[in-house]
């Protein structure tokens, strides 16, 4: 069944108003009719079972149940991916929102292409759409967050409760928000040869499911050994996804899959 992320002010209590582009989707390419359903959602995750009205001027819908749910997994992921090439990146958030991720935080790190935030100015809107799209097709309840992108050594300094905070940072130049101590934070690096990714989930899973996941994928060149030590003193786990060495792009869909696989099975 289609579904459909929509602005908050398309639902009333009963109907729901879909906007000029989705309802041009509806007629146009989808070809809908009449009486046929689909699947309305806010983007914070609440779905409807909806029944189309579709004439020439607007498409609508009469709300006829809630939708099913339970395709996000038990815990939230992110993901710290440096920015690179157009087309690299794009299918990064394409093909890892497909695969749960929800939320990228973008990084730009020692060996990143790309060196400034301000080579990224004017390409938000078009990654949002391209991760709507993605969470709309798989099936998801919720559009993945896509945050401001930030240096490698800022994203990775936030800290769990159990571990100090770290005093060369200012307060609040964290991007990420204080983390609780049951937070899995794994960077892969090819020269982590000492742990697994297989035997960190196996580790996870005998301790107890992680309220959240995050995972950090270098960029073209990889991470540097400065910045490998640097995640471990901020308590991120180093790992290796094996014995081949893997591009950027598909280091990240590998993580994320495996990981889910590793935790949800």
């Amino acid at each position: 069944m289609h579904r459909f992320f929509l602005p908050a002010g398309s639902f009333s209590s009963d109907a729901v108003l879909f906007p000029p582009e989705t309802a041009n989707q509806i007629r146009r390419v989808l070809r809908l009719r009449d009486g046929e359903r689909v699947v309305a959602l806010k983007r914070e995750g609440r779905g409807f079972l909806v029944e189309l009205t579709v004439d020439d001027r607007a498409v609508q819908g009469r709300i006829v149940g809630e939708a099913e749910s339970g395709h996000e997994t038990p815990y939230r992921m992110t993901l710290l991916t440096p920015v690179t090439r157009r087309e690299k990146f794009e299918w990064i958030l394409q093909k890892c929102t497909e695969a749960g991720v929800g939320r990228f935080l973008p990084t730009i790190s020692e060996r990143s292409l790309i060196r400034s935030a301000a080579d990224l100015a004017g390409k938000r809107e078009r990654w949002e759409k391209i991760i709507l799209e993605a969470a709309e097709q798989s099936g998801r309840d919720r559009v993945p967050e896509l945050m401001e992108p930030t240096t490698f050594e800022a994203a990775i300094a936030a800290r769990t409760e159990d571990l100090p905070a770290d005093p060369s940072l200012s307060p609040g130049s964290d991007p990420l928000p204080a983390l609780p101590s049951g937070s899995l934070k794994v960077l892969f690096w090819e020269e982590a040869e000492e742990l697994t990714l297989r035997a960190l989930l196996e580790e996870t899973r005998r301790t107890g499911m992680p309220s959240d996941v995050y995972l950090a994928v270098g960029p073209e060149g990889g991470y540097g050994a400065g910045e490998a030590a640097a995640a471990r003193l901020a308590g991120w786990r180093i790992a290796t996804l094996g014995k081949r060495i893997l591009r950027m792009e598909t280091a990240a869909l590998a993580a994320v899959l495996l990981t889910n696989y590793g935790l949800e099975m």
